[in-house]
């Protein structure tokens, strides 16, 4: 089996799994509320405790959500 379809496999086996019902439940209830999350903690960050490691850390939140959905993005769709 070459390469290239191996990955076309990977990606159709990923399809498949995000088009389950764990896996919707995983997306919408633990990687969409810790991206929210990070959002909702920089936004409500006091001025008077607003601090570069504290940005830092709800950055590097969503940064990690939107690097696994991008990954996903390009498993799924770039390898048809």
């Amino acid at each position: 089996m070459s390469v290239d379809q191996v990955k076309k496999e990977l990606a159709e086996q990923y399809r498949v799994m995000m088009g389950l019902a764990a896996w919707k439940h995983f997306e919408t209830n633990i990687l969409n509320r810790i991206e929210e999350q990070a959002v909702k903690d920089e936004d409500m960050v006091p001025l008077d405790d607003l601090s570069v490691s504290k940005i830092a850390e709800c950055r590097g939140r969503r940064k990690a959500i939107d690097k696994i959905k991008n990954d996903l993005d390009y498993i799924v769709n770039g390898l048809k």
